[in-house]
């Protein structure tokens, strides 16, 4: 029995929101990049606003697709799959992106199952950011925003509202990579690599109004860590209020210790420092 995961979405215009980490090994690949995945609600102009990103040697890159519902799980993928009325059935959506922004769409509901062009592909409005880091290694995302008409298109009972429950997962993988990799958010129980299991989804409560970040957990860091945030605080101005914070990839690259970071729950806003590390700022218990 897998132990599902639960994610809290957050709402545009925050300045502290929830990454979830795809760190997940169900089929135990041994290249397994850092990958995070966010989402924010935007209930005034009716769209959910996604964000993920990845940081791996340049090496492993591979970025050949160039056409829409090209083949793109098999370059460098990042991917959102989403069930918008859980309550419905195992029907779904499923949004994949190599690191050039080349989407592919994806329904899967009792009419048609498959990748589709029933849609504007501009109303998704497609962000990519590459930033080159030390140590050969790119930090690549991706943001783009799903209408809650493209939901209703394909799910009509599905109606929008802070606090309600969506399920879905996040991925990361490279089919045809220089390192095969399959990387979950939500653990999956299955014997071979395969994303399109929705039965193994996981909660996603679209965003509360009125909720405190002071709710959430944050990261938890090493002794070591905490002292270097103590002296790069002057970087973040703004963290001065919850007056803690933490970098993941300081803890996971130099230390490796899991247990250190298992409260992986709550992140504020994020930036690099000249160190070429990706600090985030968590609130303070």
């Amino acid at each position: 029995m897998i132990e599902k995961k639960q994610y809290h979405a957050g709402s545009v215009g925050d300045k502290a929101f929830e990454l979830a980490d795809i760190c997940e090994n169900p089929w135990n690949s041994s290249y397994r990049p850092k990958a995070f995945a966010g989402l924010q609600t935007d209930f005034k102009n009716g769209a959910l606003h996604v964000y993920l990103e990845a940081t791996e040697p340049r090496t492993a890159l591979r970025a050949e697709a160039t056409m829409t519902n090209g083949r793109v799980w098999e370059d460098s993928c990042l991917e959102f799959f989403v069930n918008p009325v859980p309550e419905q059935g195992l029907g779904y959506l499923n949004f994949e992106a190599n690191s050039r922004g080349v989407m592919l769409f994806g329904v899967h509901n009792d009419q048609f199952s498959g990748e589709t062009t029933d849609f504007c592909e501009a109303d998704f409005a497609m962000h990519t950011v590459h930033t080159f880091l030390p140590d050969g290694m790119i930090r690549w995302s991706l943001s783009y925003r799903i209408p809650f008409s493209y939901f209703q298109r394909w799910f009509p009972a599905f109606e929008p509202k802070p606090g309600m429950r969506i399920v879905g997962n996040f991925y990361k993988c490279g089919d045809l990579c220089p390192q095969e990799h399959y990387l979950t958010w939500s653990p999956i129980a299955y014997p071979t690599p395969s994303f399109h299991r929705p039965e193994c989804f996981g909660d996603i409560i679209l965003y509360r109004v009125g909720r405190s970040c002071s709710q959430h957990r944050q990261y938890r860091c090493c002794s070591a860590g905490r002292e270097l945030f103590s002296k790069a605080l002057s970087f973040f101005p703004a963290a001065s209020a919850d007056g803690r914070f933490l970098c993941c990839d300081h803890c996971r690259s130099s230390y490796g210790d899991a247990a250190e970071v298992e409260d992986k729950i709550f992140v504020g806003g994020y930036d690099s420092t000249a160190d070429g590390r990706r600090y985030y700022l968590g609130c303070a218990q």
